[in-house]
């Protein structure tokens, strides 16, 4: 969540929690689901901001391509 904040993609104060895990359709990844906090005062269902995916063996940062579930462009460096 560090790493989307510093890239300017969420504040840090929109960000409630993260949750994932290994995914089979992308080998080598951890697969994260990005949630903010619910503003409405009746609760809300989920609030999701994004999907991202954590390389293992480098800790690279992707977005997650939702339409095919797909890695994304790496968001954790300018190039």
């Amino acid at each position: 969540m560090a790493v989307l904040a510093a890239n300017k993609t969420y504040r840090a104060e929109q960000m409630a929690s993260c949750d994932g895990g290994k995914d089979d359709n992308n080998p080598g990844y951890y697969v994260l689901r990005v949630n903010a906090y619910c503003r409405e005062p009746q609760g809300c269902g989920s609030v999701l901001l994004g999907w991202y995916a954590v390389e293992e063996a480098t800790g690279a940062v992707h977005e997650i391509v939702a339409a095919d579930w797909q890695i994304g462009p790496r968001i954790d460096r300018d190039t």
